[in-house]
């Protein structure tokens, strides 16, 4: 038996088979690091977007206008490395953005460029393979059922002076003066809430204990501050700042029924001068008031977005003063009877969330 010709036809094949095995080899960790270079260069870019979109959270009335979301964006990204080498994304861009609900909220967009390295493939003169990705996340500032940073006022659902439901009202409708007055003019036996008035909140009443109802903790902010005090100082800070504890449908809080002229007319002037012309206020029923002796409590069943905050006061119209008028334009209102979202459960009640990157952008 001659066995030298097949000795030959072994180790050409050999000699073939060798390079191709190779190539394939080579082909295949070079396709494992691409996906794996797009897969930490994709949670960077998630980690941008909730990044950014959180800073929205935290002032939401700014997102737009400041570089926060850009510099918490790149942050994030730079956190988490490819390989060791940290990335900066190609942008970060907050902007407005309307959900599948119809409701308006914060959006970040970020996209992310860099390149996979190629070694093997590098023997046939390929270079390295660029890798493009984007994430979108939204911030749950605008509205929701766990609404942060809520100023403390309510507004009522029959929006005065007409006294139209807020249900009917039409985005772009000037509401001409939203300071709480004092419906019982200073009758200490008022036991009534009086339908179509604006309230002041009483937020310490959310932080009361269980067990000693008369005990007030101290209202936490974003931003790290407490505020022990209560009064005109407490309600100051709360509207320029935003709180840690949310106002959910449903809830009862304390209203106080009193005057507030001077520490109103302070809070926004503040808060006008910080740039934010736009809050959001729940709203209350006043079929769904409770009063407790002297104490009053008005039941939370929406929200109303209101933009173009303003004072107009006939002597100095750039100053708030106590006599001042506070207008603004009331914009949007979700209902607690929303059909889809009269639980708070799911992405409602989560403070940032990644999304479809094609949301509407009602810039």
């Amino acid at each position: 038996m001659n066995t030298d010709g097949e000795r030959g036809s072994v180790i050409l094949l050999t000699a073939v088979l060798i390079p191709v095995l190779i190539f394939i080899v080579g082909l295949g960790v070079d396709i494992g690091i691409m996906y794996a270079v797009r897969n930490k260069a994709q949670n960077a870019a998630d980690a941008a977007a909730l990044a950014g979109a959180y800073a929205c959270h935290l002032d939401s009335g700014a997102c737009l206008g400041n570089s926060d979301a850009q510099t918490a964006g790149n942050q994030a990204a730079q956190a988490n490395p490819i390989f060791g080498q940290a990335v900066t994304p190609n942008s970060v861009q907050p902007y407005l953005c309307t959900d599948s609900y119809g409701t308006q909220n914060y959006c970040v967009k970020v996209q992310l460029s860099t390149n996979s390295p190629v070694y093997f493939a590098k023997v046939f003169g390929k270079q390295p393979f660029p890798i493009n990705v984007q994430a979108t996340a939204q911030t749950n500032t605008g509205f929701g059922f766990s609404v942060n940073c809520v100023k403390p006022i309510f507004i009522p659902d029959l929006v005065p002076p007409s006294n139209t439901p807020i249900a009917q009202l039409t985005p772009g409708t000037l509401l001409p003066d939203i300071r709480p007055t004092d419906p019982c003019n200073g009758n200490k036996g008022c036991t009534q809430l009086t339908p179509s008035t604006y309230y002041s909140l009483d937020y310490s009443s959310l932080l009361a204990p269980p067990n000693d109802p008369n005990a007030v903790e101290p209202v936490v902010f974003s931003d790290g501050t407490a505020d022990t005090n209560g009064g005109d100082k407490l309600y100051r800070d709360t509207w320029q700042q935003c709180m840690v504890n949310a106002i959910r449908c449903g809830q009862q809080v304390r209203v106080q029924t009193g005057e507030t002229g001077n520490p109103t007319a302070i809070a926004v002037q503040n808060l006008i001068n910080g740039g934010g012309t736009t809050i959001y206020a729940p709203v209350w029923d006043a079929s769904q008031a409770v009063v407790n002796g002297n104490n009053f409590y008005a039941t939370v069943v929406g929200f109303a977005k209101v933009s173009d905050l303003q004072c107009i006061n006939g002597k100095n119209k750039s100053a708030c003063g106590n006599s001042s008028q506070i207008q603004a334009t009331f914009q949007q209102y979700l209902s607690c009877n929303t059909p889809s979202l009269t639980v708070n459960a799911g992405s409602f009640e989560t403070r940032v969330r990644l999304v479809n990157p094609n949301l509407t952008n009602s810039d």
